[in-house]
């Protein structure tokens, strides 16, 4: 069994300690010291050579107790360096415990540490405020009080991670004492101290920040309603101003052609590529309507306006484009949506006729209870997706834009030389019940 011993301790016990054989080595100098005077006062050879041995032993004596006098002083200064290191570290601790309290206490996020069995053991003031309660009153309380319904599955993820997955984030929605919800984004983490679990947790309310989110797409939805409104308004006048000019100026062309059966052929042949150019401007101005607005989409629904999109894009180009459609027609879906697909398509044609090279393109359209999914695949020679994110061009940042604000995602898939696949995906509960102006 081993003992510790206190230096001072070892000290304070006279001759056992490095003092002790101090004292030792003083007394036995001063006895030599003695019987060297005694010796050297008397004429005895015998005398004398003691006498040597004599200062031989005290010079032994000497080195001894300098030795053991410069071994205590390196003790004490061990000692008193060991002490003052003790002091300096407890000094430094508590200041950092100080710092960690003062943060603590005015941190604007809320701060909660929890036990393994989801209780509460501290929260700071942020946290107790953001949730309604008074200061110093969430201590005890179970967490699963301030979550919300619908996110409790989220913590239920959290808990049954490894303290070795990093930080959790997620957004979710809290109770406050009052019953009101506020929503808040959560980073969580699990660790061990000693033998017990623990969970920290960092709320951030961001109630306010979404709402200004939420208005900010609200506003971008009506500047995109109104830009289709605009749309819709230059399509009808188109059809109706110009469109009429140009039919008739198509039958001004054919009654001159029916009398005027004895003019010069050069005459005739001009008539004829007038008559051809009023038809294909007839022909362009129709389609240019339906680009601005087209009338299917309003009349018919998204899936007969899916189909004249695709064919005029291979009438127009030459590519092969092959549409697979499976709408279930029962399924309510609204006028944004509908818009939104059929707009994506569109961008999705046009870009692959300009950019892709491609030959053929299959176009998929799948509309079931829950979601709404668009395929749209080129054979074209693709591009670096990576490269495409560091420098979106407007089309697709307008094909994003417009999915996010139905609630929508639009995937992008390409490589150099193996084509390139746009899926657009939107969840039909989402506004399901809005309707476009």
């Amino acid at each position: 069994m081993n003992t510790m011993v206190d230096p001072g301790k070892t000290r304070e016990l006279g001759w056992v300690g490095k003092s002790g054989w101090a004292g030792a080595g003083t007394t036995l100098i001063a006895m030599n010291l003695l019987v060297l005077i005694i010796g050297w006062c008397c004429p005895n050879d015998i005398l004398q050579r003691h006498v040597v041995g004599l200062i031989l032993s005290m010079l032994a004596a000497a080195f001894v107790y300098g030795f053991c006098r410069r071994t205590e002083r390196a003790e004490q200064a061990q000692s008193q360096a060991i002490v003052e290191s003790t002091d300096r570290t407890k000094a430094q601790r508590s200041l950092l415990k100080q710092t960690y309290r003062a943060f603590f206490a005015s941190a604007t996020d809320g701060f909660i540490v929890l036990d393994d069995d989801d209780v509460i053991l501290e929260a700071n003031p942020a946290a107790c405020r953001m949730h309604g309660w008074q200061v110093g009153t969430l201590a005890g309380v179970n967490v699963r009080e301030l979550i919300g319904p619908n996110s409790l599955h989220q913590y239920r993820v959290f808990k049954e991670r490894d303290e070795a997955a990093g930080v959790f984030r997620a957004d979710a929605e809290h109770l406050r004492k009052d019953g009101t919800t506020i929503e808040i984004e959560v980073r969580a983490s699990r660790l061990r101290l000693g033998n017990e679990r623990r969970m920290i947790a960092v709320f951030t309310d961001v109630t306010e920040r979404n709402r200004a989110g939420q208005r900010l797409g609200m506003l971008s939805r009506k500047a995109l309603m109104a830009q289709e409104e605009e749309r819709a308004r230059v399509s009808r006048d188109l059809h109706d101003e110009l469109g009429q000019l140009l039919t008739a100026s198509r039958f001004e062309l054919g009654w001159l052609e029916k009398h005027t059966s004895q003019m010069p052929q050069e005459a005739s042949i001009a008539l004829q590529r007038a008559v051809e150019a009023v038809e294909q401007s007839a022909h362009e101005l129709r389609r240019i309507c339906r680009g601005l607005r087209p009338p299917l989409l309003d009349d018919l629904g998204l899936e007969p306006a899916v189909r004249l999109l695709t064919q005029d894009h291979e009438d127009r180009t030459g590519m092969r484009v092959d549409l697979e459609s499976h709408v279930d027609e029962s399924v309510a879906m609204s006028n944004e949506i509908s818009l939104c697909t059929y707009r994506i398509l569109q961008e999705s044609l046009n870009n692959i006729s300009r950019h892709a090279g491609a030959t053929s393109v299959d176009v998929t359209l799948v509309c079931g209870e829950t979601e709404l999914m668009l395929s749209v695949y080129d054979n074209g020679k693709g591009f670096d997706v990576e490269a495409l994110a560091a420098a979106s061009g407007v089309g697709i940042t307008g094909m994003r834009e417009r999915a996010s604000l139905v609630g929508g995602l639009v995937e992008i898939r390409s490589a150099p030389h193996h084509g390139t696949r746009v899926v657009f995906r939107v969840p039909l509960t989402t506004r399901s019940g809005e309707e476009t102006p």
